[in-house]
């Protein structure tokens, strides 16, 4: 029952996650994790958090899904470079047409 950008949202990030060495996908339901939702300023939907190792946002963006595009690039601003740049070339995956 989740909305029409948080399902394009969804496909995007699950498959930049299967083809990005340590990188997943974790998704959260915002109707039934609204503690959650509020503790990390969630505003609207879909909002996509950027998360390292440590537990530390380093990116955010809401509103809008992303490209998949987008995406490779700003794991390519925070990832070693080889891990994204293979999977940036891999064209098997769909792309979001948004």
């Amino acid at each position: 029952a989740f909305c029409a950008p948080c399902r394009s949202t969804r496909q995007v990030l699950a498959g930049v996650a299967a083809v990005v060495p340590g990188v997943c996908h974790v998704e959260v339901d915002a109707e039934s994790q609204l503690a959650l939702v509020r503790r990390l300023g969630v505003r609207r939907t879909p909002t996509v958090l950027i998360v390292d190792a440590s537990g530390r946002e380093v990116r955010r963006a809401s509103g809008a899904p992303p490209t998949r595009q987008a995406v490779f690039a700003t794991l390519a601003e925070i990832l070693p470079t080889e891990g994204t740049n293979q999977a940036n070339s891999d064209s098997s995956e769909p792309s979001s047409t948004g």
